[in-house]
């Protein structure tokens, strides 16, 4: 994770958080600390009850079991995605709006789109 995908999934919390739905066993919450990003629970167990709004929930980028809990999952679903590579390793996610994100890592792309389509202000 870089920098500047933890400053998109922080912001989008609020969104991220409302599309995962119910915090299912299994989901990963991580802490911020001085030292940067830790994992605080990664098989959190439900019946805990664990206090989530202290913690940041990063969903899978593709979610294989649920897909609508996986960053692409969120994408408005009324317009076609994909990815394209570039040689030089960046990544552009495109849809059928002909709008466009490039970035480092297609996780990142996908955040992009997420904070124009929630229009959440990085």
């Amino acid at each position: 994770m870089n920098p500047n995908e933890l400053k998109m999934l922080i912001a989008l919390q609020p969104n991220i958080k409302e599309a995962m739905g119910e915090h299912y066993d299994g989901d990963m919450l991580y802490s911020i600390d001085a030292e940067g990003l830790f994992a605080y629970c990664a098989l959190c167990d439900v019946q805990k009850n664990y206090n989530t709004d202290k913690y940041i929930h990063i969903p899978l980028t593709i979610d294989p079991v649920n897909p609508e809990r996986g960053l692409f999952g969120m994408l408005d679903k009324t317009k076609l995605w994909w990815l394209r590579t570039y040689l030089n390793g960046d990544v552009q996610l495109s849809n059928s709006d002909f709008q466009s994100w490039r970035a480092a890592t297609p996780t990142e792309a996908i955040l992009k789109a997420l904070c124009e389509q929630w229009e959440v202000k990085i």
